[in-house]
């Protein structure tokens, strides 16, 4: 007997052995054993999921010697003769080359015959989206009331190029690519009874390139089998199919956001010249990025440990400008005639991002620029390194009691406690507490010991009676105790005719009356020359 492949050898036979498509399975199983089948049916699916494989499937449970059943028994001679599509019963019909109003005028005419074996007669109508128009018109009436011993089944990857008025009168089932880890399942099942020696994370390399086909699953694990002579790992997985391992991802990711430029670049070009594909790789970043973003999000200590490390290296706000970038790029990589320069491009852009300062790290230094403070780098460059173990020392975890003042105007502002409580406060906002962006309101005044004093005016009572104060000020003296070494507490002063950090340095920085040439004030303006210092930047517009 000539060889089979694994595609055909391991195709479905019954019910149980589909994979992937529970609720289809489960919905034809209970159609049969209620009797309330369909008179046509619509499987729809991109290809290798199981279209063809359920519509097999159910004829053979329809025309089974012990049928309609859900377990065909696979040993009649109806079951045997629909496997080896053979069957009198059930005729598969290719829509790409049969789709003509004349080829739809011979199916009519045969519906009217009876089964020569079974008690129906199922057609299978294979890409049938690529019947002409006339071809669709003529089978309507058909579908919509065909004779009781007749069912039609109709497989599509394109059901958007299909009338409506076919769609509407077939039951449609829509097939979902199939899980990697069940593709890895499937294709060990397939190893074992073959005898094949095969590396785990070669299957799942495979597994991952199939993008849910179980089908090109089992014809790249066949292609492969055949290179390496029954012993199949991951390096001969990824030099066949010109993929890129899990941990290249790594590196590459790792590397950019550590702005490590041209060893990524370098990392690209050896890929390149290994025959990797470059549209694969970029894509595989992407979906790292978003392991990363989910660790950002919601923290889980099962995640990679890379994943934890990079989570600490850019900002949530950055990463997504990062993702959305990358996205942009892989759609032009679809069309670019030079891949490896769209690669280039998307790293040396990703590059740029991640230097340029967003707008919380021009707010927060320009804060702290108002309290006379230098800062010798932007804040928006983080250390990828793991973070300083905090100190052991015991820090007070009870609320700090409030206490109000009824008005003494309290002008001074001490340039070192304002630059901590803002550093402070900038820390908070960038774990994406936004609901604590009052804080920025309040004013430093001063330390006394190891208590940092705040004020605040006195309309911002009910947040501090409120259940979130409680929540946030351990965090808040957490951050202080850090910045400044030691066990630090925080009080807070509300004060009646007090203005706000904001409202003060508005006012300060608003001259009495307008100057004669705006935009020569603006230039001159030392904290835009400092925040230019800082950024290492240029004025462009105003």
């Amino acid at each position: 007997m000539s060889y089979q492949v694994f595609s055909r050898k391991y195709r479905p036979q019954t019910f149980t052995e589909l994979v992937g498509q529970g609720y289809v399975v489960n919905t034809l199983r209970n159609a049969i054993q209620l009797q309330r089948l369909a008179q046509a049916y619509l499987f729809v699916g991109p290809h290798g999921v199981g279209k063809t494989s359920v519509a097999r499937v159910l004829a053979k449970a329809l025309n089974c010697i012990t049928g309609p059943t859900i377990n065909p028994c696979g040993v009649c001679g109806s079951c045997i003769e629909i496997a080896e599509s053979r069957s009198l019963d059930v005729l598969e019909i290719d829509g790409a080359s049969n789709n003509g109003v004349e080829n739809v005028r011979e199916l009519r005419e045969g519906v009217s015959f009876s089964p020569v074996r079974g008690p129906f007669k199922v057609y299978i109508i294979d890409e049938v989206h690529m019947l002409s128009s006339g071809a669709f018109n003529a089978l309507l009436k058909t579908v919509e009331e065909p004779p009781s011993h007749v069912k039609f089944i109709l497989a599509t990857t394109e059901v958007h190029k299909m009338p409506p008025t076919i769609i509407s009168r077939c039951q449609r089932f829509d097939l979902r690519r199939i899980p990697a880890q069940l593709i890895t399942t499937h294709l060990k099942t397939i190893a074992s009874r073959e005898k094949i020696d095969v590396e785990e994370e070669a299957l799942k390399a495979i597994a991952a390139a199939a993008e849910g086909s179980l089908r090109d699953a089992e014809s790249m694990l066949d292609q492969a089998v055949a290179f390496c002579n029954n012993r199949v790992t991951e390096s001969d997985v990824l030099s066949i199919f010109g993929l890129t391992s899990s941990h290249t991802i790594v590196d590459l990711s790792s590397l950019v956001l550590h702005r490590r430029t041209k060893e990524a670049l370098e990392l690209t070009a050896d890929q390149a010249d290994r025959g990797c594909s470059l549209s694969h790789l970029l894509e595989s970043w992407i979906v790292w990025l978003r392991n990363v973003l989910i660790q950002q999000v919601t923290p889980d200590s099962s995640t990679h440990p890379a994943a934890q490390e990079q989570a600490l290296c850019v900002q949530q706000g950055k990463l997504l400008e990062l993702l959305d970038l990358l996205a942009e790029e892989q759609s032009r990589m679809k069309w670019a005639i030079d891949t490896q320069l769209q690669m280039d491009i998307a790293i040396i852009k990703a590059a740029h991002l991640l230097e340029r300062a967003s707008l919380d790290d021009v707010l927060t230094t320009l804060t702290a620029l108002s309290g006379e403070t230098t800062i010798s780098h932007p804040p928006s460059t983080l250390s990828c390194s793991k973070r300083p173990e905090e100190k052991s020392a015991h820090l007070p975890s009870e609320g700090v009691p409030c206490v109000e003042k009824d008005g003494s105007d309290t002008t001074q502002q001490p340039s070192n406690a304002q630059v901590i409580w803002g550093t402070v406060v900038a820390e908070v906002m960038k774990q994406g507490s936004i609901k604590f962006r009052w804080l920025e309101e309040g004013r430093a005044i001063s330390f006394e010991g190891n208590t940092l004093h705040v004020c605040f005016p006195r309309p911002f009572r009910a947040q501090f009676d409120s259940i979130f104060w409680a929540d946030i000020q351990p965090i808040l003296e957490k951050h202080l105790s850090k910045i400044r070494g030691v066990p630090t507490r925080l009080a807070v002063e509300l004060l009646e005719g007090f203005s706000s950090h904001k409202e003060d340095i508005l006012h300060h920085t608003q001259s009495p009356a307008a100057p004669q040439n705006p935009a020569a004030a603006f230039k001159d303006d030392p904290l835009i020359r400092k925040a230019l210092e800082v950024f290492k930047g240029t004025l462009q517009d105003m």
